[in-house]
């Protein structure tokens, strides 16, 4: 009876067609290898952005700059807004929420909410920024840089208010915009 089972349960198990084996598979159709493509090259972007956005939080300035595209409007404005705010700020936290990555073979657009946290430097007071970012990636034979910036940007930071009297601690700062 045991030996019955045995070749009862192990019969499916033989008779199964060699492509469900993933013997003799056929290539996968043309679209198919075109997403798969397409999601490798977004995750690749969106770890670069991510790079991008550790550079900033560590003060990095020089990996800021490998990560730039030297055809970026505003680079050195970018690059001079950011030391400002290696000076001025403390703890840098960039959270990023519900990024959204459309990426083709040499472009992605990156659309995400952030939130960055940190500690004013003059003043040890916590601050907190949100906005909404649009970001341009481009692949060069160096890597994923970035090529622009459009919204909230979360590499810029409005000097924050004197407090006023009376005021307390740890007050949150007004949302940003970016200079015109």
């Amino acid at each position: 009876m045991k030996l019955f089972i045995a070749a009862f349960l192990a019969l499916p198990l033989a008779t199964v067609p060699p492509a469900a084996k993933g013997e003799d598979r056929e290539p996968p159709p043309a679209e198919e290898r075109v997403d798969a493509v397409t999601l490798a090259e977004a995750q690749a972007a969106r770890r670069a952005f991510d790079d991008l956005l550790r550079a900033y939080e560590q003060g990095d300035l020089i990996g800021l700059r490998a990560r730039l595209d030297p055809g970026f409007i505003g680079y050195q404005a970018f690059l001079d807004t950011a030391q400002q705010d290696f000076h001025a700020l403390r703890l840098i936290r960039v959270h990023l929420a519900r990024p959204r990555v459309t990426a083709g073979p040499d472009v992605a657009v990156i659309q995400a909410t952030w939130e960055k946290r940190f500690v004013d430097a003059a003043s040890f007071r916590p601050g907190l920024t949100k906005g909404q970012v649009t970001v341009l990636m481009h692949r060069t034979p160096s890597g994923w840089q970035l090529a622009a910036i459009h919204g909230d940007s979360p590499f810029w930071t409005r000097p924050a208010p004197a407090p006023a009297a009376g005021d307390r601690a740890g007050a949150r700062l007004p949302r940003q915009t970016p200079p015109q």
